[in-house]
């Protein structure tokens, strides 16, 4: 009896302009996402059937390699696994794109968009998004924590905010962190 795995595989830099949506449409089969990743390289994120997970791993560099991609490396899950890491457990629950919108302070289409770039996670349910209230909390919360260390940047030089330097400013895209030098 096969079971559901999802595999990650990091296919280094790819021209986003030219080749992914070839990557992409090769891969329609294995419900493949392209994502960015902090390192400036593209994951390919697909779904695939497979026995046992040498056999996923194997299935998963050869769709990818067939497809285009240059695999550098790989990651393979279950994808019960892979849901519960990527806060998609069945307990979660659930907001549809406009309850998430809301939420955010965004518009429809901005939740799309991280739905297809894999920044948010999220599953179709017939033509719908549902996506974890947990990762949309997250998310909030991040955005929340950049808008106050903001507030605090300006009240510290003074109300001003035309005596920042934007040079002096440090994002840390890891951590959703900020840092400033007076």
């Amino acid at each position: 009896m096969s079971t559901s795995f999802n595999a990650v595989v990091d296919v280094g830099r790819v021209d986003v302009e030219n080749d992914a949506d070839a990557i992409l449409k090769a891969l329609a089969g294995y419900h493949a996402v392209l994502a960015g990743t902090r390192r400036g390289t593209v994951e390919a994120i697909v779904t695939l059937p497979a026995e046992t997970l040498a056999q996923a791993a194997t299935t998963a560099l050869a769709v990818v390699a067939a497809a285009g991609g240059t695999p550098q490396s790989l990651q393979v899950m279950t994808t019960e696994e892979f849901d519960r890491r990527a806060g998609l457990a069945e307990d979660d629950e659930d907001l549809s794109v406009p309850q998430a919108a809301k939420r955010l302070r965004v518009t429809q289409q901005a939740i799309r968009q991280r739905l297809a770039s894999g920044s948010l996670p999220g599953r179709r349910v017939g033509r719908d998004w549902r996506i974890p209230a947990a990762a949309v909390e997250r998310v909030a919360a991040q955005r929340d924590a950049l808008q106050e260390f903001a507030a605090a940047t300006v009240l510290a030089h003074g109300g001003d905010p035309s005596t920042i330097k934007p040079e002096s400013i440090v994002v840390q895209p890891n951590t959703y962190t900020m840092s400033f030098d007076r």
